[in-house]
This record gives structure tokens, sequence and C-alpha cells, in this order.
């Protein structure tokens, strides 16, 4: 019986011991505890995905691009695409290559049709302005440097709505692979480029902060209105009159003259 309740006490000393014990009398085991606490991390809220690097050489060989096969014996037949993109003009993003240049420099030439060597391309010169919020500059949407690549129907109506105001554009949609992200992030320059579609200042009335890829046709300057010279007052002029006829003299009558005697 003393046994049980020695055992009793004991076990109830220990229990009031580690509940009385403060967390920061044991640092290790608390740093624990955080550590077990925590959620694990998480890549399914990944959403700029397409801001960030993925650690991938630019234009790298196609044994190591992470995309073909390495084992097939066929991926070394390939051109490597250093050795095709050599003398075409550089750029900073996407797959280093300012496919926009090389077309206006005539570096390449694509056919506009696959099985027509002979069409010609419908391009189309319209620059979109699209106000937006904040301190961005303005973006500038040129239909020319994208009717030059592409036709207007595989743009319009399924990916833009032909309409003013038909398109609910934002960044989240874009980043999402909507509107502007179909081919951006994917086979244009990706998204991180700002300056190249945000390219008109706030300012009116000013020029287009427009990259070397995009130019802007020049617009026509209306002449200032001529100011006409102001209409000199009337002076009014008085009559003179006419001088007064002068009178000739006329010789007085010779008295007559007395006789003197």
């Amino acid at each position: 019986m003393k046994t049980m309740r020695k055992m009793a006490l004991s076990a109830f000393a220990a229990a009031l011991v580690a509940v009385s014990t403060p967390v920061w009398a044991d640092p290790v085991s608390s740093q624990q505890q955080l550590a077990q606490a925590a959620p694990a991390p998480s890549g399914a809220n990944r959403f700029n995905r397409l801001m960030k690097s993925v650690g991938v050489e630019a234009n790298a060989p196609q044994s190591t691009d992470g995309i073909h096969d390495p084992i097939n014996p066929g991926t070394d037949a390939l051109q490597p695409p250093r050795e095709a993109f050599g003398e075409l003009p550089k750029s900073n993003a996407g797959n280093r290559i300012d496919w926009v240049k090389s077309l206006q420099s005539g570096a390449i030439t694509p056919r506009v049709d696959i099985a027509d060597p002979n069409k010609v391309k419908q391009v189309m010169d319209l620059d979109i302005i699209r106000e937006v919020k904040g301190s961005m500059p303005d973006v500038v949407y040129p239909h020319k440097q994208h009717t030059e690549w592409l036709d207007c129907a595989q743009c319009h109506p399924k990916i833009f709505v032909p309409k003013k105001g038909g398109n609910a554009i934002s960044m989240a949609a874009i980043l999402m692979g909507q509107y502007c992200g179909a081919c951006h992030g994917k086979v244009a320059f990706p998204v991180s480029e700002c300056t190249k579609c945000h390219s008109r200042p706030k300012a009116s009335g000013s020029t287009p902060m427009r990259s070397d890829t995009l130019t802007v046709p020049p617009q026509p300057v209306a002449a200032p209105a001529p100011v006409a010279a102001p209409a000199p007052a009337p002076v009014a002029v008085e009559p003179v009159a006419a001088p007064a006829p002068v009178a000739a003299p006329v010789a007085a009558a010779a008295a007559p003259s007395a006789k003197l005697t």
C-alpha cells in the first residue's frame, strides 16, 4: 500500500514539474515543437511563376535543356539553338533573341503561308492605348508588330473580343495565361519586361517611351493657327474749314482837294 502511494506521488510530482516548467527553460525542445507545428511548404500558391527564373540555361543544347531525351541518339542530330541564333539581334529576356528586330532588319524572312510562298501578309498599323491605374505608365499595344507575325483570327475573337471595353485585362489574368499571357511568357517575351508594354507616360501629349524593339510611327503635328494682327483703330479726322475769301482791297476814292485861295 505504501509502495503504491509513493508511486502515485512520484507521478503527480513529475506531472507538476512538467506543467510548471517554462518553455524558455528548454530551448531545444521548444524549437523542435515549433518546427513540428509549422506547416509544410506548399507549391500550390506559386502565383508569380512567370516572374522568376527557373534556373535553366538559356538556349542550352538539346541534350541538357531538360526537354529533350538525352539518351535518344536523334537528340544530338538537332541543331543547337546557339548555333541557329548566332547572328540574330540579342535581347535580355526570354530566349535572349529580339525576334521583332530580327524580322524588321531582314535577318529572318518567315513565310506567310506554308502552302503559298507568294502570299503577302496583311499588316495593321494601329496602336491601342490602355490607360492603367496607379503610377505605372499606360499600355501601348502595337498591332503592327503583332500582325507582322500573326493573323487576326489567331487573337480575335477567342483571346480578345474586338470591342472597346469588352476585355477585362489585368496582370492577374495575364499571369494565369489569359489575354496577353496566352503568348507572352511562353512563345514571346515574358511579363517581367514591363516597359515593353507600359510605355506611355501619364503626362498627356508626350511621346511614348518605347523600347528599341517597338517603334512609334511619326505622328502628324498640326500647325498652329495663324494669329491675326489687331486692326488699327479708326482715327477720326475733323474736316478743316476752307479759309474765308479775302476781298481785294478797293482803292479809296480820292477826296476832292480844297482849292486854296
